[in-house]
């Protein structure tokens, strides 16, 4: 599908459009009442996200939010973990 919307395939990118609206009205209220500095989005359909990040990139922008995509989440949890135990300032 990643592929088809790149190659410029119109139903493809409706289906990301529509995933990528979903996806952030489920995001919403968690990042709201959260309120991160970051917002970090992992696995496989991280690698879309060119095609269905829009409304969330868009939020993020206009509240000071930054997003990371990787494939592998594994190391940015134990990171998360550690300084929300810590206290740190990304906490």
């Amino acid at each position: 599908l990643d592929k088809m919307a790149a190659a410029g395939d119109r139903q493809a990118q409706m289906l990301f459009d529509e995933f990528g609206s979903k996806l952030f009205s489920a995001l919403l209220p968690f990042i709201e009442g959260f309120q991160p500095s970051s917002l970090v989005l992992g696995g496989m359909i991280s690698l879309s996200f060119r095609h269905f990040g829009k409304e969330i990139s868009e939020y993020a922008e206009k509240n000071g939010i930054g997003i990371i995509t990787v494939s592998d989440t594994s190391a940015m949890i134990h990171k998360g973990l550690y300084r929300l135990i810590e206290g740190g300032p990304d906490a």
